[in-house]
């Protein structure tokens, strides 16, 4: 089944993509609009198959974290896919957290603008040394380096995709801000890639 939706890592640029290619219905929430959601909450939305099965509902999201702050919709190929946007994860107006639905039921979920405040440990030789490639499982990463800034999950082709960028515990000079990306297919890494660490 082809990719319904193409979503990249700036909210900015989800925002925009979806405005551009022709939503069929687009609400925004009330200018009362209050952040309710938390990164810990956020954290537990399931991702389901292609189709929705397995993904925690519409109705659920609903409940625990009130209306989003942009609800969009569209159909391709006969399917309807619909995206909402909350924005403030824990009280942060930066941070964003992006859901896919099929069937009324979550496809792919996005954390975006999120940044710890945590002492900087990890260093060059620890993403040389810590992380191997088609062995290092996904908790085992987050046991070396702390949960991810942000990240991304979906499922392609039954496979269990979560895109992870760490940028607040990285060792790095003053000159460049670090980052650390790493991709796992079911729960395995497979590609790892990193940008100013020390």
């Amino acid at each position: 089944m082809k990719s319904l939706v193409k979503i990249t890592k700036l909210f900015l640029g989800v925002v925009a993509a979806l405005l551009v290619v022709g939503m069929t219905t687009t609400s925004f929430a009330s200018s009362h609009y209050k952040y309710r959601i938390t990164r810990t909450a956020f954290d537990k939305v399931s991702v389901g198959s292609n189709n929705g099965n397995g993904g925690t509902s519409l109705k659920q999201l609903e409940k625990d974290f009130g209306s989003p702050k942009l609800k969009s919709s569209r159909t391709v190929d006969n399917v309807r896919a619909t995206m909402l946007v909350y924005s403030g994860v824990d009280n942060d107006k930066n941070a964003a957290a992006i859901v896919e639905l099929i069937n009324n039921k979550v496809i792919y979920k996005e954390l975006t603008g999120y940044q710890y405040t945590r002492k900087a440990v990890a260093s060059l030789n620890d993403f040389n040394n810590k992380l191997t490639v088609n062995k290092t499982t996904y908790q085992e990463a987050l046991k070396e380096f702390g949960k991810p800034d942000e990240y991304s999950v979906s499922t392609q082709n039954g496979t269990k995709v979560i895109s992870a960028v760490w940028s607040s515990n990285l060792k790095h000079s003053a000159k460049a801000k670090a980052t650390m990306t790493l991709q796992f297919d079911n729960d395995v890494l497979v590609n790892k890639s990193q940008v100013s660490m020390e």
